[in-house]
């Protein structure tokens, strides 16, 4: 696995076997395009079956079990939840979102992967931050797609501006609904209202963000910094709260994934 941009991207190859996702691993949503070869998903009772040239969509919220009988060629990217994370959700049947190979953007999602896959092993970081664009893209056309198709409101051109603007001031402790509405000349109502249309709360928002960018970097393994160092880099500046929140969110106490990503690396190597 290596990253791109901060974007985890793997090309793995599975022989006969049975891989487990437990719902909660780590807030990202995964894509996962089918090289080659087949494989069964299961969550529950659900069935999907995958071939190549599949793109598979795993929100992070259901637990899948990929089952393998031959030959299997992944190429994953995780990203970073976005504003159409809450969007992007499998239906009750499926345990995965699956845009099928004959679909009518099957063969960019082809010529898109395989390009990748050829790529990956010697592509810089600047060529990587635009793959991970172009990726993120696709997938915010294919949630407006879908948004279109289900007869969903279009999102409000503000709203991209104002999240742009937290996410680019995250480590400010002075953030809050306030700030932001004033920053954008607009009422902290009309800015909550702005917000609900797409299913989100301000401060839940901004708290969250601010936590996948505490999550991220201590899943870095080369990453030496101190843990309260990093809460007040993105904005907590109460330890404590810090730390519960962080459990709250992602099951586990900052230290304890810290821990986690170390043990990780080391088995790895």
């Amino acid at each position: 696995m290596r990253p791109l941009d901060g974007v985890p991207v793997d090309s793995m190859r599975l022989g006969p076997c049975s891989a487990r996702r437990p719902a909660g691993l780590d807030g990202a949503l995964w894509l996962s395009y089918v090289v080659d070869g087949s494989a069964l998903a299961t969550s529950g009772r659900r069935r999907q079956t995958l071939t190549a040239g599949d793109l598979a969509i795993w929100p992070d919220e259901r637990s899948v079990t990929l089952h393998v009988t031959g030959q299997l060629h992944l190429l994953s990217m995780a990203l970073p939840p976005r504003r159409w994370a809450h969007l992007v959700h499998p239906d009750e049947d499926a345990p995965c979102i699956r845009i099928c190979h004959d679909s009518p953007i099957g063969p960019m999602l082809a010529g898109f992967f395989d390009g990748l896959g050829r790529r990956l092993p010697d592509m810089d970081e600047q060529h990587g931050a635009i793959v991970v664009d172009m990726a993120q893209a696709l997938l915010n056309r294919w949630v407006d797609g879908r948004r279109l198709a289900s007869g969903a409101p279009a999102p409000h051109p503000m709203l991209a501006r104002v999240l742009a603007h937290a996410d680019a001031h995250l480590g400010d402790p002075d953030l809050t609904p306030q700030s932001l509405a004033a920053a954008h000349g607009m009422s902290v109502r009309s800015l909550h209202l702005l917000f609900e249309r797409e299913g989100l709360k301000v401060a839940q928002w901004i708290r969250d963000r601010r936590l996948e960018r505490c999550r991220d970097t201590l899943a870095r393994p080369e990453w030496q910094g101190r843990i309260i160092d990093l809460a007040l880099q993105w904005g907590f500046n109460d330890p404590s709260h810090f730390s519960r929140v962080f459990r709250q969110r992602y099951g586990r106490a900052p230290r304890q994934a810290r821990a986690l990503a170390v043990q990780s690396s080391w088995s790895a190597s």
